[in-house]
């Protein structure tokens, strides 16, 4: 949780740092990277067909807290399951309210859209 809050609120920015998505993407690989696999293609797909990257960003947060409670005897630190589940849903929140200029945006149809065309 650290790691990802640090990136996010870093203190050498005046705490205005990153939203968290790579540097809690390299989290969950760390944990479990049968999730993490399964995240980012899913994230990546979402892009792709949404050409959005806040949301592929913000559905793959939402996925790793689902997933936490599929692959929950996988991580690579064995705990309680409750545990796993708050770390998860600690991250996602972070990350989804990181993106909250993002979700305005989107609700308005002013989010800028990825190009996969060369120029």
């Amino acid at each position: 949780i650290t790691v990802v809050l640090g990136h996010m609120y870093t203190i050498y920015y005046k705490f205005k740092g990153g939203k968290g998505i790579a540097t809690g993407i390299g989290v969950i690989l760390t944990l479990n990277w049968q999730i993490g696999i399964i995240v980012v293609v899913f994230a990546l797909s979402i892009m792709i067909v949404t050409r959005y990257v806040s949301l592929g960003s913000m559905a793959a947060a939402v996925l790793f807290v689902v997933l936490t409670l599929f692959f929950k005897d996988s991580f690579i630190i064995k705990g309680p399951l409750i545990s796993f589940l708050i770390t998860s849903l600690i991250i996602s929140f972070f990350m989804i309210f990181k993106h909250r200029d993002n979700i305005k945006r989107l609700r308005i149809g002013e989010e800028n859209k990825i190009s996969f065309k060369r120029q």
